[in-house]
């Protein structure tokens, strides 16, 4: 992929896989994302290290209808999609339109941003 290539998702079965490049409970981070919700109903992971029979040190930041969440676990893994949840930071967004959502860590604060 070249610096000027575009990645285009369909929004159902299109996405990336990283492989476990970043661990959120050990240092500062920020993840961010450009987002476009067509139509605001169900739950859609924008960025996520949700990984299959791995129930330690995961994020995931959706989309629910108009509200984005970013959610952390630690090391026990449930039935229920998330088990110890560690931070949980909620924001709605506009629908049909562009909207830049970002999250960070400094140390212990962690913070959503839309828009920001």
């Amino acid at each position: 992929m070249s610096a000027q290539s575009l990645l285009s998702f369909n929004g159902t079965s299109h996405y990336i896989d990283f492989e476990t490049v970043l661990n959120v409970y050990r240092k500062d981070f920020s993840l961010e994302a450009w987002v476009f919700i067509e139509n605001p109903s169900g739950v859609n992971r924008i960025l996520s290290s949700e990984r299959t029979n791995v129930g330690k040190n995961q994020f995931a930041l959706i989309q629910n209808q108009d509200t984005v969440a970013f959610m952390m676990r630690g090391a026990v893994k449930g039935p229920s999609l998330w088990v110890n949840k560690k931070h949980i930071l909620k924001a709605k967004i506009p629908v049909k339109q562009w909207t830049h959502v970002a999250v960070c860590r400094k140390g212990t604060l962690h913070q959503l941003f839309i828009n920001g």
